[in-house]
């Protein structure tokens, strides 16, 4: 039995090396046919213990011996099917890893599909995928807009999973504009509620509302219609500290 998924891939690839050149890629000699089985399915038991980091840095080596038979295709893919299935459908909760989360995923899924072996299943977990994107926006946008304008471009080289993503623009443009309308009104009311004059420090959450607002508008989540509601919205706040905007005349 194997504690590691890479001490049974050595082991697979030195049952290869002892292989006959002849049976590689055309079939496998009876003498070898047991110690595939048992080992295709010490790897596949593995795969599902793996964290799905480790199961991509193996990703070539597990393509390679499955491509020539080392390991049994039939026993393997399955774990590694799963694998991909539960990484990719696993929701971000925690708002300071969900970028990170999600990078990882993508860079991950993006090397799997390089191999022939595992693309096609992992294109299938495109729409999960754009999922992920979304919900790692409402995680964040607000309190982390420069994460997400870092984050933005990660689909582009994933035609597929793009796609599924411009799906949902409308639901996050939806998001962003309340999400902006109501901390904009947030501001005004508490300086409506306010005694004295404002100390720098109150303006602060303007200062991340005018970020969000930026970021949204750069990535095509706020257009300017949304974004004239929202300063409106900031306009009585405005007006309480003596704010001259166009708004406030």
């Amino acid at each position: 039995r194997f504690r590691w998924l890479r001490e049974a891939l050595l082991c697979a690839e030195e049952l290869q090396a002892f292989l006959p050149a002849e049976f590689q890629g055309i079939g496998t000699p009876v003498p070898y046919r047991l110690q595939r089985e048992s080992l295709s399915t010490s790897v596949a038991e593995l795969i599902r213990n793996t964290q799905f980091p480790e199961v991509v840095s193996s990703a070539l080596r597990l393509h390679n011996l499955m491509n020539n038979r080392t390991l049994i295709p039939e026993l393997v893919l399955p774990a590694i099917r799963d694998e991909v299935r539960s990484a990719a459908q696993e929701r971000p909760e925690i708002r300071e890893f969900a970028w990170t989360d999600v990078a990882t995923l993508i860079s991950g899924l993006n090397r799997l599909r390089e191999l022939e072996m595992f693309h096609p299943f992992v294109e299938t977990m495109a729409r999960p995928v754009a999922r992920r994107m979304v919900e790692a926006i409402k995680l964040t946008i607000m309190a982390k807009p420069a994460e997400f304008l870092a984050n933005y471009s990660i689909l582009d080289s994933w035609p597929t999973a793009y796609a599924a993503f411009q799906e949902a623009r409308g639901d996050i443009r939806s998001l962003v504009r309340s999400r902006l309308l109501d901390a904009a009104k947030r501001f005004s009311a508490s300086r409506a509620e306010a005694t004295s004059p404002p100390a720098a420090s109150s303006m602060n959450p303007l200062v991340s509302l005018v970020e969000v607002m930026t970021v949204a508008s750069y990535c095509g989540f706020l257009d300017r219609s949304d974004a004239v509601v929202v300063c409106d919205a900031l306009v009585p706040g405005f007006v309480l500290d003596g704010v001259k905007t166009v708004g406030t005349l």
